[in-house]
């Protein structure tokens, strides 16, 4: 893949420990190549289990954020339009980044039936934001 606005860097905010910062981390990686850089607000240190266990289903096993400094414009999707930290309203100003605002539904607790229909949301809304931002090179 090629991007068109020299390697993007993805700012997701949402709220922790439900894993969807991780499943987007996931699917973007998956999509983009592994060196897609991706920070989250606010930061995490553990995977819910279930979730790594959806991931791996789906063969993905990166789900860590890459944060690179020197990558491109940021650009900052919003899930369930949280409130923004100062640091991701600083970004977007600064910057003047595009924002991205995903309506996913969640649940206050989550079995893995909803998890693996929540999946599929998240991956669709991967796939999208690499549209937004890629193209496919056929070779």
């Amino acid at each position: 893949m090629q991007f068109l606005h020299d390697r993007p860097h993805f700012v997701i905010v949402c709220e922790p420990g439900k894993g969807i910062a991780e499943m987007l981390t996931g699917y973007l990686h998956y999509y983009a190549g592994s060196s897609a850089p991706v920070s989250w607000y606010p930061a995490q240190s553990s995977i819910p289990t279930l979730v790594e266990q959806v991931l791996h289903e789906d063969g993905i096993h990166n789900w860590h954020p890459f944060n690179d400094e020197n990558s491109g414009e940021p650009v900052v999707i919003c899930i369930n339009r949280v409130e923004l930290p100062v640091t991701v309203k600083t970004i977007l100003q600064r910057y003047k980044s595009e924002q991205i605002t995903l309506d996913l539904s969640t649940e206050t607790s989550i079995n893995i039936h909803q998890l693996r229909a929540l999946r599929e949301e998240i991956r669709q809304c991967a796939i999208m934001i690499m549209g937004k931002f890629s193209t496919t090179v056929m070779q």
